[in-house]
Formats: structure tokens, C-alpha cells, sequence
């Protein structure tokens, strides 16, 4: 193993580097999270490197001990914040059928926009008419 950075000793061979890419893309992460992953799985399996490997393991549960750690919020609060999203963009919809112009209002897209104001407006009033248990005895 050369002096240096020991993550450069380690080649991914360039189909594994376009998988790592494609799964990114499709998951929402970057990259650096997925190639941090496979150079831990191929560091810890190789005796020369185990302590390297063990050093990103070590590092990658700090990070998961961070996640866990946040503000975990209830149930009612969560469908609150839903209710409030919902609304938002009812009024986005709202907005966009009202600005239409005269020549689009018997189109496609008029219709679309018509049946997406109506299903959010049934789904707004759905979820403000649930009576959601609270639990622990508090009902």
C-alpha cells in the first residue's frame, strides 16, 4: 500500500464507479455517501487496510447517532404539518386555475388542474376531520 491517502489505494473498477452514479441519481444522495460505503465493505475486507475500514464504520455510526438524535415529532403534529403542505399547494392549484387564460379554460389541462383542486380539497378536509388517538390513556 502507498504513503498517503488510503482511499486512493483502492480502485473501484469504472462499472462499479457508473453503478455507484446510477443508484445516487435514483436515491437522492450524492455520491461520496454510496463510495464511502463501498470503500468501507472493500477496505474491511482486505487484513492490510482493517483499521481504515473500521475507521469509516466508526465514522458512518457517529453520523447515524446524529440522525437518531433529532427531534422526533408526533403523529398529530406530523399529519398538522401534512394538513399545512396540502393547503399549500391547494392554493398553488387555486391560483394557477384562476390565471388561466380564456382560450385554456375548455383544455386539458384546465380539466387536470380542476380534478387536482377538487382531490386536494378532499384530502384537506379528510384529514382535518380525523380524530386521531392520542394513546398512553389521554383519549
Amino acid at each position: 500500500m502507498s504513503k498517503g491517502n488510503p482511499f486512493l489505494a483502492l480502485r473501484l473498477a469504472p462499472e462499479t464507479m457508473e453503478h455507484l452514479r446510477e443508484t445516487s441519481v435514483r436515491q437522492g444522495r450524492g455520491v461520496s455517501d454510496l463510495a464511502r460505503e463501498a470503500l468501507a465493505r472493500g477496505l474491511q475486507s482486505d487484513p492490510s487496510t482493517a483499521g481504515v475500514g473500521a475507521a469509516i464504520t466508526n465514522e458512518q455510526s457517529r453520523v447515524a447517532q446524529r440522525r437518531s438524535r433529532t427531534v422526533r415529532r408526533s403523529r398529530v403534529q406530523r399529519i398538522s404539518t401534512a394538513i399545512e403542505e396540502l393547503r399549500g399547494l391547494l392554493a398553488e392549484y387555486e391560483g394557477w386555475q384562476s390565471n388561466l387564460p380564456d382560450f385554456a379554460e375548455s383544455s386539458a389541462t384546465a380539466e387536470k388542474l380542476e380534478a387536482a383542486v377538487e382531490a386536494l380539497a378532499t384530502a384537506v378536509d379528510t384529514l382535518e376531520e380525523l380524530d386521531l388517538p392520542r394513546g398512553y390513556g389521554r383519549d
